[in-house]
């Protein structure tokens, strides 16, 4: 019997589990040496905001011709609220 496509999934993901097993000391050590995140809260303080927002929407080209629009229309009603 040929193999499902869940099957292949999950033969993929029980691989890249064992894989990164193998791998954690290792990934253990590297975290620990990598340097400390930046905050979020210092870029919401200040004169100026220092945040970005984006938009997604699935299938932009789809939802662009069932109803006639363009993809980019949302994004820049966004924008131009502000």
């Amino acid at each position: 019997m040929p193999e499902s496509r869940l099957d292949a999934i999950l033969t993929a993901t029980r691989e890249r589990i064992a894989d990164l097993r193998a791998r954690a000391r290792e990934l253990e050590r590297r975290a620990a040496q990598s340097p400390e995140p930046r905050r979020f809260a210092p870029a919401l303080v200040g004169p100026a905001v220092g945040v970005s927002a984006g938009g997604k929407r699935p299938f932009p080209w789809a939802w662009a011709t069932s109803e006639g629009r363009e993809p980019v229309s949302p994004w820049r009603a966004y924008r131009a609220a502000g």
